[in-house]
Formats: structure tokens, sequence, C-alpha cells
């Protein structure tokens, strides 16, 4: 019977030929789009290492000493991370998501790097973010005002966002239907709070 759990630990955590040396430089370097092919910047690119294992006690994989790298996407939405293979760590992964202080903790799309680096001192790849809204709300946050990112903080990302130039004035409105609430900036700064009876969501989404 110990024989048997031992072989279920070895498959669950399978062996593994290093595709670098110990310390070998590598550049994990891309981009971070949309679905449509449109960029983002402002995103955190995210490389996740860690050791995964086996707990025979409890019969479960475990994670152990997590790591995290972190680069942001510029103007056109590229990254670059310099990284140093070690061994000791047997999962990696790449992910996009929106910056800590925006309170989304989970990410917008991850990639198994396991599978993309073979041995290249340089790997190029693409962050594709599949729904346009979160898209749009990653966005939002990057070119929000403080003011406005203290209301995304306490009421979370705006439902719709509408926005017009009058006489030199950049006003734009922060509509939160499921709430009943919307919010009103001038230049990025916030002027008024309104409020209004609450929209369903299947009936906002029609509207």
């Amino acid at each position: 019977m110990s024989l048997l759990l031992v072989g279920v630990a070895l498959a669950a955590a399978p062996l593994r030929a290093d595709p670098y040396r110990h310390g070998d430089r590598i550049r994990i370097e891309g981009s971070v789009i949309d679905e449509t092919g449109e960029p983002l910047p402002g995103i955190e690119v995210v490389l996740e290492a860690f050791r995964v294992g086996f707990s025979l006690r409890h019969f479960e994989e475990t994670i152990h000493d997590r790591q995290d790298w972190i680069a942001t996407t510029d103007d056109a939405g590229r990254f670059a991370l310099p990284w140093r293979w070690d061994r000791y760590f047997n999962r990696l992964e790449l992910s996009a998501r929106m910056p800590e202080a925006a309170g989304r903790e989970e990410p917008m799309t991850t990639i198994d790097l396991d599978r993309a680096l073979t041995g290249e001192s340089a790997v190029t790849l693409e962050l594709v973010v599949a729904d346009l809204q979160t898209a749009e709300n990653a966005r939002a946050w990057v070119r929000a005002s403080e003011d406005q990112r203290e209301v995304w903080r306490q009421a979370g990302p705006p439902e719709r966002i509408g926005a017009d130039d009058v006489g030199g004035v950049r006003e734009t409105s922060w509509w939160y239907f499921q709430t009943g609430r919307v919010y009103r900036f001038r230049n990025g700064e916030l002027a008024e709070t309104g409020t209004f009876t609450p929209v369903p969501p299947a009936t906002s989404q029609q509207n």
C-alpha cells in the first residue's frame, strides 16, 4: 500500500528535464492585449514561481515558497521581465492583473510558463484578456484620477462610463445601476453624487 501511495505522489508531481542550467538568465517579454488586439497599458505582469508537492497525509497537492516578479506594461502594452532559472521551482505561471490598488485579486489571464520556456534566452509571449469588459475596466483604472480611484475602491468598477467635453471641462459620469448611484466628475475631481432607483442587471445591459 505504501508503494502505491509513493507512486501516486510521484504521478502528481512528475520529474522534468530542466531546459536551462541553474542560474541561466532568461528575458521574458511580450505584450498584454484584449481580444481585439488593442494594447493594455499600465497592467501588472506577474511571474509566479512556486514549488508543488504532494501531501500523503492529506492526499492533496501542496504549494510552497511562492515568489513573484512584477513588471508593468508601457503605453503600447509591452513588458519585459528578466529572470534567472532556479531549479528549486517546479511550477511557473505568467499572469496579467490590474494594479493591486484596484482591489481585484484574481488575474485577468494566465499562461503556463512550463510549456513556454524551452531553452531560449529570450521568450516573447502574448497575454490576451478575453473578456472585453474586464479589459475596459483595466483601461478605466489606468486613466482614472485620484478621486475616481477612491470611488472605485469604495464602490468597485463602474458599470458604465459617460464622458463629454463642455466648455473646456472634461465631464465624466460613473454609473452604478445595481446600487442606483452615479458619480459625476469635472476634470477628474468629484463634483456630485446622484441617486436613482436601482436597475436590475438585465435591464441595465439592454439600455
